[in-house]
């Protein structure tokens, strides 16, 4: 029986696997990096510190994080294609359909995983180093970098072993699509995938000089000490050139994902239209979060 997979169920998969993968974001490290430095006591031989710890920590994390991501993501993308082939709750023009999906999104894996692994790296190293020194901001990185490789990773590969697992009650469980869905939903997402990153590219590279001026007014206004503005701008900064090129990478999976599943079910032109109005989403979120907060 050919039928729809709900979008409810399917968000409650990618909840659940992505719990068992998450991480802390950039904002939140950064938050986590100043929370713990002593702003009264804050020196400028400590911005020296952050500054070389920052400069370590990304290279280590950045340079760990694009070898997991090379490593890693040749596992990961056989093990979500095996668990698509191996689950009874999809049927095989449904399965058909995701494989080319899960396997363009693991070329964009390691791209993503190199460029926020150096954010988080120089975010970490600069607090690591402040707070101690420029070696404990190396040994903090490849401990993140050990974290990646081992529990990670083999987070990512059980969420999709469990969700491989999964049992039908009954054939009306079975998610199924028709052929002709199956096509247009690779012919949109291919198109997705190139118009999601342009415009999320082309949208993140608008708004950051905003952001960095909005951060940048932000800092200096705060009462933190001199040295420590000069860190979090410094830090900015780093933030506002990796900006783009995570945009870009991002918005490709975007859309990948979006011009699947809005292909086969909505049709290419409607598919497209959706990603659209996506990037139009994301845009009004940056410019509301920058300008009007």
């Amino acid at each position: 029986m050919n039928i729809q997979p709900s979008q409810s169920s399917l968000n409650t998969k990618a909840v659940s696997i992505q719990a068992k993968q998450q991480a802390p974001s950039p904002e939140e490290t950064q938050d986590t990096v100043f929370n713990e430095l002593p702003e009264d006591e804050f020196s400028w031989g400590d911005l020296g510190k952050g500054i070389v710890g920052s400069v370590v920590g990304g290279a280590v994390v950045g340079v760990g994080g694009a070898v997991t991501g090379l490593l890693k993501t040749p596992r990961i993308t056989y093990e979500a294609v095996k668990g698509v082939w191996k689950s009874e709750m999809l049927g095989p023009v449904l399965k058909a359909t995701v494989t080319p999906v899960v396997l363009a999104a693991g070329l964009a894996a390691p791209v993503l995983t190199a460029i926020g692994a150096t954010g988080y790296g120089l975010f970490q190293g600069f607090g690591e180093a402040a707070r101690k020194n420029p070696l404990a901001a190396a040994t903090k990185g490849m401990e993140t970098v050990k974290d990646m490789n081992g529990k990670v990773s083999e987070a990512i590969v059980e969420g999709i072993r469990e969700a491989a697992t999964e049992k039908p009650e009954s054939a009306d469980d079975v998610y199924e699509i028709k052929i002709v869905e199956g096509v247009k939903g690779l012919a949109t997402s291919a198109t997705s995938a190139v118009v999601g990153s342009v415009g999320i590219g082309a949208t993140t590279a608008l708004h950051v000089p905003g952001g960095y001026l909005r951060a940048t007014s932000e800092i200096w206004q705060s009462e933190a000490p001199a040295p420590l503005k000069v860190g979090g701008q410094l830090l900015a900064t780093a933030g506002a050139v990796l900006a783009v090129p995570l945009g870009i990478a991002g918005g490709a999976v975007y859309g990948l994902g979006m011009g699947a599943y809005k292909g086969y079910t909505e049709g290419f032109v409607a598919g497209n239209r959706e990603t659209l109005e996506g990037i139009g989403d994301f845009h009004k979120m940056a410019k509301e979060a920058i300008y009007e907060d």
